[in-house]
């Protein structure tokens, strides 16, 4: 049994992982194995193959579709070194990599530096200075990631004090229940759906929204509703909220992160939130507003990657003037209000 390791270059080819009886490039053809981008562990793989004892001397090597493979005997040491580095290798660059190429190349090589010595030392030494690293890693994407969540909850906190007074003018049915994380009531307004099972979900809630929708529209919004979990639906149309309660273990709650009030409508942005200790997950993004010239309501989602665009940008990505990045898609337009 033999190891083959085919060598990618970032952005061209990946690399590849196998193990095979053979010690030709028939191996290779086959494609099985392991895939792992290139961009991710070629920096590691190319520093410490030449630092590590057992990784130096591989008994045969060949090229096969834009790789160079190298190929060791198989062991059952070399090939869990190989599968450590690489898994190690995504979480090393998620550590590293911020933009700045200065300070991304230091810490590779603060992180690599140590790494080549006590892999020197042989794979026992290696397998534990990987340990130590991969330890401290988790530890640190931990804390940044405990106080990200920490700034981002506080921020939706105080966006929407300040947004209170559009809600409580122009939308105070919906502001009821913006917060609901001990609510078990099944007000007219609020249909609660706690059924597990699909089937049994979808029905029950295609069943209720007849009563105030089409039936298209109420088994669109029923099997989307029912595929989910742990969220919150607004629909606009007779102030209906649907609150899916089947996995309601996280606290969800529903923040205004923006609000305006013009002379011809009143509008607010709406982030939908799971919350639970170290983590926050963005279940939707919408806009809420009111045409004050028909006293229309009405509710429009858009992408969660817009939960920090301005609302603005929200508003014009629901018109078709900008794209999911928030770029413009015409440039040559006046947007003129009615």
């Amino acid at each position: 049994m033999f190891i083959h390791l085919g060598i990618g270059r970032p952005y061209q080819r990946s690399y590849h992982l196998l193990k095979c009886e053979y010690i030709t490039s028939s191996c290779a053809k086959k494609g099985d194995g392991f895939v792992f981008t290139a961009k991710y562990v070629h920096r590691v793989l190319l520093w410490l193959e030449n630092h590590i004892p057992e990784l130096q001397n591989p008994i045969h090597e060949y090229r096969y579709g834009y790789r160079v493979y190298k190929v060791y005997p198989y062991t059952e040491d070399i090939w869990n070194l190989f599968n450590t580095l690489m898994l190690f290798s995504y979480s090393l660059y998620r550590y590293c990599y911020n933009g700045d190429v200065v300070a991304t190349n230091y810490c590779y090589n603060k992180v690599l530096s140590d790494l080549s010595e006590k892999c020197s030392k042989g794979i026992d030494s290696c397998f534990e200075a990987i340990s130590e690293w991969g330890n401290y890693i988790y530890r640190i994407k931990n804390v940044k990631s405990e106080a990200g969540v920490k700034a981002f909850i506080n921020r939706l906190r105080k966006s929407h004090e300040r947004c209170l007074p559009v809600l409580q003018k122009y939308f105070s049915d919906v502001l009821n229940y913006l917060s609901f994380r001990e609510k078990r009531v099944n007000d007219p307004a609020v249909y609660t759906n706690d059924s597990l099972g699909y089937a049994e979900c979808f029905n029950g809630t295609f069943n209720y929204l007849k009563k105030f929708f089409d039936e298209d529209r109420a088994r669109r919004y029923a099997d989307r509703m029912c595929r989910g979990f742990n969220t919150v639906f607004l629909l606009t149309r007779d102030g209906i909220i649907v609150l899916d309660l089947r996995y309601s273990q996280d606290p969800v709650d529903i923040y205004a992160m923006e609000c305006v009030d013009k002379p011809t409508y009143a509008m607010v942005k709406l982030v939908n939130v799971s919350n639970e200790i170290g983590k926050a997950f963005v279940n939707w993004v919408a806009l809420l507003g009111l045409d004050k010239a028909t006293n229309q309501i009405f509710i429009h989602y858009v992408p969660r990657t817009f939960v920090f665009r301005d609302l603005e940008t929200c508003r014009k990505w629901v018109m078709g003037l900008v794209d999911n990045r928030g770029r413009p898609i015409e440039q040559d337009y006046e947007l003129v209000e009615a």
